[in-house]
């Protein structure tokens, strides 16, 4: 057992990265829960000296090879590094985001706010702006803002690479805790690569969450999570309070970044605390440790926050579980898994982990169906924590059954059915309308602007998060933002005094006729109607809200 405890350089690479972000996200809510402002050159300095710290107490540095450890370390630089660099590339040349919900306008405009104030929303006039993001859970939201002050550019350029660096660093750990899950003689970085590769089979659930939905804050949170995991198998090898203190502050950061995920991984920490072979004292220390941190991240936002709770009501669009969308090797793999590695230790608080999901899945299901909804939104979510350990679970299944090189890659042949995308995918976000959007922003009253945009969600975007509009308004509850139907109101002459159109070509004659060019972003313009018909409900910009 000590002879394995000192070959875990990944894990120690990996927690000291983990350290740095669940740090910044809560020292940045805490900074501002005591009405101090969310300070960039602080956030550097605690995020910087929680991995330097994480570093200090987790660094194992008697390792029996040298050998090992490089393989080790070139194998999570290699994950972290292909993912990141595969998910970017999706997005090129712009790196602007490319998910099609509106769920990431919502989260800019809270990331925004925080990038331009320093601070959380309080005032309840920032409401039909904000909506449910004045009491959403803040955590990734702080570390895009930091990182737009850090850099000094937009955080709306750093959501997409940071979406990127959270799937890779998910990648990598799953890798990191089926190194240290496998059995002994197959404890190799390639058996451990199997487990980043399963990941990758239900491409839908790998990628959807980022670049399909736009779920920035549950992409961060599966990160922590997946942490909190690592941390407690890595514990249970050798238990170390150090590790402990990695699983509470990911947990912790895993809440402020979206709740949702936070009772299954309690439970399952709670419950391999208390099952472990130690004193009744031991044991108490063990979980305060582990749960102080998050326990108290918790009761602060939940009594600050106490409409919060709308959260477990909220619907939307997202992968349902099917047979396609696994893949049949998937699911036999971590079938077999589950089965074989209940004799061992560490494979076992990987199965009680995904237990844990699944029952939180089966309770929030219970949940809607008394309450009388069938969208089972939020189970469906739970999903996508629960792939990972599955993920694990598989590589575990190919290790014991693949005696041979042959036999195990024949055993990963399903792999061959996952097709990730192979060119770059378009985003609703041009370099030319966002220009568009801000000209119009410094110099045109934003409530008086329409949109004529290939995407619906390009000009929900313009008018909610560039504008700075009320998203709760009677023009948003009435307008489409469909191409189409602003044609259509300019043709009747029902149009705006102004608008901003993603590409002038595409603008019929007839329209075109009725608009006088103010500026041109390349394909993109802004142009004010010749015959308007005033503005839309005298909204004010939430730049004018304090």
């Amino acid at each position: 057992m000590e002879q394995t405890a000192r070959r875990a350089p990944a894990n120690t690479l990996l927690a000291v990265v983990l350290a740095g972000f669940a740090a910044l996200a809560v020292a940045g809510y805490a900074l501002d829960l005591v009405r101090l402002p969310i300070n960039p050159p602080v956030l550097a300095v605690v995020a910087l000296g929680a991995a330097l710290t994480a570093y200090w107490r987790l660094h194992e540095p008697r390792i029996e090879s040298g050998l090992a450890v490089a393989a080790d370390l070139i194998a999570v630089v290699l994950i972290v590094g292909g993912v990141f660099a595969y998910v970017l590339w999706l997005a090129w040349p712009s790196l602007l985001p490319i998910a099609d919900g509106p769920d990431l306008v919502h989260h800019l405009s809270l990331i925004h706010f925080i990038q331009r104030t320093h601070h959380l929303p309080r005032d309840p006039a920032l409401t039909p702006y904000l909506g449910e993001m004045m009491t959403y859970t803040p955590g990734g939201h702080i570390i895009a803002a930091m990182a737009g002050e850090w850099f000094r550019i937009d955080a709306l350029r750093l959501v997409h690479p940071l979406l990127a660096l959270f799937v890779a660093l998910k990648t990598a750990i799953v890798y990191a805790i089926a190194r240290q899950v496998l059995p002994a003689d197959a404890r190799t970085p390639l058996h451990a690569a199997a487990a980043a590769l399963l990941l990758v089979v239900p491409i839908e659930y790998f990628l959807g969450a980022s670049v399909k939905y736009g779920f920035f804050a549950q992409v961060i949170a599966e990160t922590f999570a997946a942490g909190t995991l690592l941390a407690l198998v890595w514990w249970v090898e050798r238990p170390d309070r150090a590790r402990l203190v990695l699983c509470g502050l990911c947990g912790a950061a895993s809440f402020l970044a979206w709740p949702v995920f936070l009772p299954a991984v309690v439970a399952a920490l709670l419950i391999a605390l208390v099952l472990r072979r130690a004193s009744f004292t031991e044991r108490a220390i063990d979980v305060v440790v582990a749960c102080l941190p998050i326990g108290a991240v918790v009761a602060v936002h939940t009594l600050s926050h106490m409409r919060g709770a709308g959260l477990l009501k909220t619907g939307g669009f997202v992968t349902v579980p099917s047979l396609a969308v696994f893949g049949w090797g998937f699911l036999a793999l971590g079938a077999i898994g589950a089965v074989l590695g209940f004799r061992e230790p560490r494979a076992r608080v990987v199965l009680l982990f995904a237990a844990c999901v699944l029952g939180e899945m089966a309770a929030l299901a219970a949940l809607d169906a008394y309450s009388g909804s069938t969208m089972f939104y939020l189970p469906y979510k739970m999903v996508y924590l629960v792939i990972p350990a599955g993920a694990v679970l598989g590589a575990f299944a190919l290790a014991q059954v693949s005696a041979v090189a042959v036999r195990r890659w024949r055993a990963i042949a399903p792999l061959a059915l996952c097709f990730p995308p192979l060119r770059p995918l378009r985003s609703p976000i041009s370099e030319a309308v966002y220009e568009a959007g801000r000209w119009t922003h410094d110099n045109l009253p934003a409530a008086c602007v329409d949109y004529f945009s290939q995407h619906w969600l390009t000009g929900y975007w313009l008018h909610v998060d560039v504008l700075g509009n009320a998203r709760v308004s009677p023009r948003t509850r009435a307008e489409s933002f469909e191409f189409r139907d602003t044609v259509a109101k300019w043709i009747e002459h029902r149009g705006l005094a102004y608008a901003i159109v993603e590409d002038l070509s595409a603008v019929p004659h007839e329209v075109r006729e009725e608009m006088a060019l103010l500026r041109q972003f390349g394909a993109a313009a802004v142009v004010r109607a010749r015959r308007p018909v005033g503005c839309d409900d005298g909204s004010v910009s939430i730049e004018h809200v304090r």
